[in-house]
């Protein structure tokens, strides 16, 4: 890229894009697609199996290894089978902190509207594996 299309200087935390096509005073966070606590890609695009290994990496490394040991293997049998309007709510899941997502699995506290029947799925997955195993 010609340095004249992007200059960034810091300005607090933030790097800021100055000039150029990507807009003055746009942090960098926000011109590269920058979501969450990930990266998904210039402008938020991303392959659909790119997508899908993004999805069960961050299954499986979650944080706490009670969290990965619950959605690393639900990740690994549903994630391939999964529409596009279940895959963003899964993605929307995963942005979730492990200390409220553990209790909505146990049953210990209602899961939000959005995630319930998610959430129920998931549970049932981890209790039937525990069962058989």
């Amino acid at each position: 890229m010609s340095p004249g299309l992007m200059k960034r200087r810091r300005v607090g935390r933030r790097w800021q894009v100055g000039v150029g096509r990507l807009g003055a005073g746009r942090s960098a966070r926000a011109v590269l697609g920058w979501v969450g606590n990930g990266f998904k890609g210039f402008h938020g695009m991303e392959t659909a199996e790119v997508r899908l290994k993004r999805m069960q990496m961050r299954s499986w490394r979650r944080g706490t290894k009670e969290m990965d040991l619950v959605l690393g293997p639900y990740a690994e049998a549903h994630l391939a089978g999964m529409g596009p309007d279940r895959l963003d709510l899964y993605d929307r899941l995963l942005e979730e902190n492990d200390q409220d997502l553990l209790p909505w699995v146990l049953g210990q506290f209602p899961a939000p509207a959005e995630f319930a029947e998610l959430i129920a799925e998931i549970g049932t997955f981890a209790r039937n594996r525990l069962a058989s195993g």
